[in-house]
């Protein structure tokens, strides 16, 4: 008996599961998954993979500092409420690249679609959007030394300057992962009789 599920949140966590409804031994119906999708590797030696890794957390932590000091420095723009927007908007997208980096970091040598998707596509994403965050932040800050009159340049250029650090740290997150080359591996597992794939259309 197959059993499906139109939940789109659903879909994207299950993937490439077989699932169909099996009755246990105590008469109780039980939803049974198999991943019976492709799997994903990084076409790396071992040494490579965790180089790559250490990369990655190391890049996240710069633009995540880069970011916190830019929006804690004393300067003319930071003492304004608005001054506060580029510093929020920043905080977001660091926090936003937290997921995709959490599963790079932690995903295992071969990956079923949703965590090679969540590593991979979703951290280059993030990665290139939180670039354009930081540049904007930057670009704000700077522009005070004309809208501020009388505020002196240098603090300002140097939450301005943090501030591009931290993109570009996040431009060489996505830079790593975009160059990174990847191998599709065949399923492990068939589809069991009167089972249903799992499949999702749309990004993640």
């Amino acid at each position: 008996m197959a059993f499906t599920y139109h939940s789109r949140a659903y879909h994207k966590y299950f993937e490439d599961y077989a699932e169909r409804a099996v009755t246990a031994p105590d008469g109780k119906v039980m939803i049974e998954r198999v991943y019976v999708g492709n799997y994903y590797r990084q076409s790396l030696t071992a040494p490579q993979r965790i180089r790559r890794k250490i990369m990655y957390a190391v890049l996240y932590a710069l633009a995540a500092f880069g970011m916190f000091f830019a929006g804690t420095r004393d300067n003319a723009v930071n003492a304004m409420p608005v001054g506060g927007v580029p510093s929020v908007l920043s905080l977001l997208a660091v926090i936003w690249l937290a997921v995709p980096m959490f599963y790079a970091l932690t995903a295992p040598t071969e990956m079923t679609v949703r965590i090679r998707r969540l590593s991979g596509e979703q951290l280059m994403r993030r990665s290139l959007a939180t670039c354009c965050v930081m540049g904007a932040a930057a670009m704000a800050v700077a522009s005070g030394i004309w809208w501020i009159p009388g505020t002196p340049a240098t603090p300002l250029l140097l939450c301005s300057a943090l501030y591009l650090v931290s993109g570009l740290a996040a431009f060489c997150i996505w830079k790593l992962e975009k160059s990174c080359p990847y191998e599709t591996l065949p399923p492990r597992h068939e589809r069991a009789e009167f089972a249903t794939v799992i499949k999702y259309e749309g990004n993640f």
